[in-house]
């Protein structure tokens, strides 16, 4: 399980295959779809593992289908898909944001159908679908919500402008009013599953009242402090934005190239080309704006394979010889796919080793149900709540005595730390350190 939230999917599918519900507030859909595969496959990792790779990859036909609309090519559509699956962006958000890969699917659906009811009239069926895929969206991730929603804003605006289409603005006004709706309602009546919305708020606040301090770097637990090989000097890691930063600059030629190709599609009069890359190159911008804290912008960028796999099939619909898209498709898709390869080898190592994990094992049958561990390093602490099944926090607090009967600390070894002086040391693996807190925890300082 790659990542620090990888033990996260696995606890929440594991409780809704034994209790039906989540043990976490968050986005149901991702997790209930892992609990399908789960169950099919027969082990929670299989489930996890394998339903976000099926659902990343079913999130390429509806933009096949979109694409091959828009252009009438299935070459162009063909190719489009493939810079969309390889593209490094989606790779390292597969690995790193999961439900995030999901809610991609629904995310492209939503502006298949998004696109056929401007398009193609007032059509019911259309009208629906795009409802249904855009309340499937909301129910997997804020961020493809918000992509969601700079699509349905920008064709709302433009539909109207160059179409001269105005039944269009009464299924926008209609998707408008039952998304408002959706969230209003779903946010008072069951807040567990719209958490995201709280994010939504904080990204808000942050790009409205940035703080300096911030915007240095995504936040995100501490690294793993690991003792240097011997005889050598621990390498450093490189965090997320470092890594996508590297490769920011891919975008910037696809969406130049929008800007210009929907300028030329607009005065030749093909509007549904020009509004089309309109949209995407206006959407691929947003996601990469200079200003957005990088706290936001890492994962904004994750999201830019969408609009650039839209751009890069209407520009090779322009092409009318099948012997230059060919030639194009290898001279562009050929760095994506080595991007792709690289983009593996960055995916985040898991957050715990096999001597860790061992350790964790070795420590079950130590520990009660009914405590509570600490674990400061948030990314073990989901692999010690999914292996020894007990609730994890991440400080000390007197308040732990009177609310919990067993208090226990789980400590790297690695990390020269010393245990509180109220603590009986249980457990000495080969990482992991197991001590039980056997005094009173004393009253913080005041003043």
């Amino acid at each position: 399980m790659p990542g620090i939230d990888g033990p996260y999917y696995l606890i929440q599918v594991r409780s809704i295959l034994e209790t039906g519900v989540m043990i976490y507030d968050d986005p149901p859909l991702t997790f209930y779809l892992f609990a399908l595969f789960s169950k099919f496959l027969g082990d929670v990792y299989n489930g996890v593992i394998i339903g976000v790779s099926a659902l990343a990859a079913l999130s390429a036909v509806p933009i096949y289908f979109f694409v091959r609309k828009v252009t009438g090519s299935k070459l162009s559509a063909i190719a489009s898909i493939i810079l969309f699956i390889y593209s490094a962006y989606h790779v390292r958000l597969v690995a790193d944001l999961m439900k995030n890969a999901v809610g991609v699917l629904f995310l492209a659906g939503f502006i298949y159908y998004l696109h056929d009811t401007a398009f193609n009239g007032y059509r019911k069926r259309s009208l629906i679908l795009s409802i249904i895929f855009l309340t499937l969206t909301t129910l997997t991730h804020i961020l493809d919500l918000g992509v969601a929603i700079l699509f349905l804003i920008l064709y709302t605006i433009l539909i109207p402008l160059f179409q001269r289409r105005k039944r269009f603005l009464k299924s926008a006004g209609i998707m408008w009013s039952f998304l408002i709706t959706l969230l209003f309602v779903g946010s008072m009546v069951t807040p567990f599953y719209f958490t995201d919305i709280g994010k939504g708020i904080a990204f808000a606040e942050d790009l409205l009242q940035p703080n300096p301090s911030s915007q240095t770097g995504p936040q995100l637990p501490p690294p793993r402090e690991q003792a240097p090989p011997p005889g050598g000097q621990a390498l450093p890691r490189r965090n997320r934005s470092d890594i996508l930063n590297d490769r920011m600059w891919w975008a910037i030629p696809f969406l130049i190239a929008g800007a210009v190709m929907s300028g030329k599609e607009l005065i030749e009069g093909n509007k549904q080309k020009a509004t089309v890359l309109i949209v995407a190159t206006t959407v691929g911008m947003l996601l990469i704006l200079p200003f957005i804290p990088q706290k936001w912008l890492w994962r904004f960028t994750l999201m830019e394979f969408i609009p650039l796999s839209i751009i890069f099939g209407l520009i090779l619909s322009r092409v009318k010889k099948k012997t230059i898209i060919i030639i194009l498709c290898v001279f562009i898709l050929t760095p994506v796919g080595i991007q792709a390869v690289q983009a593996v080898d960055s995916i985040p190592e898991k957050s715990i080793t096999e001597e860790g994990y061992r350790d964790l094992e070795a420590m079950k049958s130590m520990v009660p149900s009914d405590s509570v561990i600490v674990v400061s390093n948030k990314g073990v602490a989901y692999w010690v709540e999914y292996l020894l099944r007990v609730e994890t926090i991440t400080g000390l607090s007197p308040s732990l005595d009177t609310n919990y009967e067993n208090i226990f600390i789980i400590s790297d070894s690695r990390i020269r730390r010393p245990l509180p002086p109220q603590t009986q040391l249980i457990y000495s693996g080969e990482e992991m350190i197991l001590g039980k807190i056997t005094d009173r925890l004393p009253e913080p300082p005041r003043g």
